[in-house]
């Protein structure tokens, strides 16, 4: 049922997102039928009509964000009332979604659910021949009453230019809309494009690809009811506000793209008070990563937070605007050094943009007697020169051979301590692929207590650092409290091994408790991600162990048992 007030509704079983039933205002916005339970998973549906303005404040007090509006930030979501971390904000399927291939590895992709197949064991469309990973996904009505009778009409095959072609569907897709889907099309219409700085921005690589788009539109599919201008518009739309698949490590990654109306009206923040997945079912879920009060803007990041400012600003500068946040406003980044590079002219310093929002600012020594200074050209080519160093021989990772790995991860590291701060975010990203080597040979054979210790201090790093810069549940905060209680684990077996019940007993207690603590609070980041991700296959995993060790006495029962 709908609330005309609230707008927002729960989605009866039986019926579907375009067949809603509308009633009454409800008596104070609060009646049984109008709430959405996000601990139940519940989807949101929204009355069009009532939200295509921009300045339009919406009122919704069942629903736990409101849309409001500033010259600066345009749309965006604030909370109606406190949201607690790890509370799902709300559920929304797409608008429409499309397959997006990798160029770095060409992979025929699954029209339906956009999986990678192979092209001995892909299922054709019986029409037009596009590739499908299986029977049931061939019988996509999505594809069968969208593209699918314009690829065939036009003869293109996915053989011919397949890359290109493949890039191109959720754009033919999205216009398809204009006639097959008239609310879907109004809401892409809402969003905003940026036409006019993509026409103006000095990359000439937005005009050769308008081109593109307006000749596989017009002329190799024949579609020459879409002008220039209508290929552009919901061209920026999608650049500028779709998002991909997130679970870039699980086993049911997808190649998609999915174009979210009310989750593009998230805003910006380089360190941000919530997170998204793409679940399996394309579904968009919004989760809090941190407590977030009432009145408090929603944000995403839309730059990876784990890069360091001058790339963050750089990235986003695709999205037409300067970030100003608080992690970019401050040079330390909030105390972390993510940035920092080590100062050549004196022992203890370290080097920091003078301005951390001016370009081109100085980046000038911490010292007060140094006149240690750098250019920011200069920091942006040691930043460059690390990264190709880091992608080139011997230091690419080798997924066959583990033991070569950490040790050339260790020797790359040495190489830019020399010119970065320790927790500068190049040497953190090697550190971060080390870690996963140490907790995968970990987990396949036992490792040197050495080995073990270097997995704990870093991860203990990485913990810390992390939550500075993006405080709260994450991914990578899960994932890498997931390793810390292995290596925990694996510290306090061996340990038991040679003194248990003699000596270092308090000490053998404190690491129990940590064991149980640190396997709670990654239980429940874990657990909390879509089913099928790699985040919630280790959630599961640590489920099954605690579910054996549920106590500290069934641990201790265990380790005695060593």
């Amino acid at each position: 049922m709908r609330c005309k007030q609230c707008i927002f509704q729960e989605i009866p079983s039986a019926a579907s997102p375009g067949n809603d039933v509308r009633i009454e205002i409800c008596p104070t916005c609060s009646v049984d039928e109008c709430k959405i339970s996000s601990s139940k998973g519940k989807k949101a549906v929204f009355n069009i009509e009532l939200i295509t303005t921009p300045i339009q404040r919406l009122i919704m007090e069942c629903f736990p964000v409101k849309i409001e509006w500033s010259e600066v930030f345009g749309r965006y979501l604030v909370a109606t009332r406190d949201i607690q971390q790890g509370e799902l904000i709300f559920q929304i399927e797409p608008i429409i979604s499309g397959p997006t291939p990798s160029y770095t590895e060409p992979e025929w992709l699954c029209m339906s659910c956009y999986k990678a197949t192979k092209k001995k064991t892909m299922v054709r469309c019986s029409d037009c021949q596009w590739p499908f990973c299986s029977s049931e996904c061939a019988e996509d009505e999505v594809h069968q009453e969208y593209e699918c009778l314009v690829l065939t009409r036009a003869k293109v095959l996915p053989e011919e230019n397949y890359q290109e072609s493949i890039t191109l569907m959720q754009l033919l897709r999205c216009l398809l809309l204009k006639n097959k889907d008239p609310t879907g099309w109004q809401q892409i219409q809402s969003m905003e494009s940026h036409v006019e700085g993509r026409k103006n921005s000095s990359n000439d690589v937005w005009e050769r690809w308008r081109k593109e788009e307006i000749k596989f539109i017009r002329e190799t599919l024949g579609l020459k009811e879409f002008d220039d201008e209508e290929i552009n518009f919901v061209s920026g739309v999608l650049s500028m506000n779709a998002f991909g698949s997130n679970d870039i490590h699980g086993p049911k990654h997808r190649h998609g793209s999915y174009l979210y109306y009310l989750g593009a009206m998230a805003s910006h923040d380089c360190s941000p008070n919530a997170d998204y997945e793409v679940d399996a079912n394309q579904d968009f879920n919004l989760k809090a990563s941190i407590d977030i009060p009432k009145g408090t803007q929603i944000t995403l990041s839309y730059a990876l937070p784990f890069q360091g400012t001058l790339l963050r600003r750089e990235y986003l500068k695709d999205y037409f605007f300067d970030c100003c946040c608080n992690r970019c406003s401050d040079s330390t980044e909030f105390g972390s050094y993510f940035s920092a590079l080590k100062c050549a002219s004196c022992e203890n310093g370290i080097l920091l943009p003078e301005y951390s929002l001016h370009e081109e600012s100085p980046w000038k020594c911490s010292e007060t007697l140094c006149k240690g200074l750098k250019s920011v050209s200069e920091v942006s080519a040691h930043i460059k020169n690390f990264e190709t160093l880091r992608e080139s021989p011997p230091y690419v990772i080798d997924t066959k051979n583990c033991l070569v790995n950490i040790e050339n991860l260790e020797e790359l590291m040495e190489k830019g301590k020399p010119i970065f701060h320790p927790n500068h975010f190049c040497l953190m990203g090697v550190e971060f692929e080390l870690i996963n080597k140490l907790q995968y040979y970990l987990e396949i054979k036992q490792i040197p207590m050495s080995w073990n210790d270097r997995l704990l201090e870093l991860t203990r790093k990485h913990i810390d650092i992390g939550q500075k810069i993006w405080h709260g549940w994450n991914d990578r905060y899960g994932r890498l409290l997931f390793m810390l209680q292995s290596g925990l684990l694996n510290s306090l077996s061996t340990k038991c091994q040679k003194d248990f019940g003699e000596k270092g007993e308090a000490d053998t207690q404190r690491i129990i408790k940590d064991i149980m603590r640190v396997r709670n609070e990654a239980k429940n980041i874990l657990l909390s991600k879509p089913s099928g991700s790699y985040e919630n296959q280790l959630g599961l995993k640590l489920k099954l162990i605690m579910d054996k060790e549920a106590t500290e006495a069934d641990l201790i029962e265990r380790l005695k048992k060593l």
